[in-house]
């Protein structure tokens, strides 16, 4: 396949997501004041520290996801 760039929306779009992905995984350990506010929502047996890096890691993925989809497939 031939290198296409991607429509600035879906730049805009992965973007958005990595820097939310990062700044909720970094805010973890260092922003109390979001951490405090975040750390009561739990899912099952993880504790919030696991579940919110979880979160994180999968916004970063889907950010890396859609970039590259977006560059191998023009239409996107």
């Amino acid at each position: 396949m031939t290198y296409s760039p991607p429509k600035k929306i879906t730049v805009v779009i992965s973007f958005l997501l990595l820097a939310l992905g990062i700044l909720l995984m970094v805010s973890i350990y260092w922003i109390p004041a979001i951490w405090d506010a975040i750390n009561t929502i739990t899912i099952g047996t993880l504790t919030p520290i696991e579940f919110w890096v979880i979160i994180g890691i999968g916004l970063v993925f889907l950010s890396w996801l859609l970039l590259f989809i977006g560059i191998n497939y023009r239409g996107i």
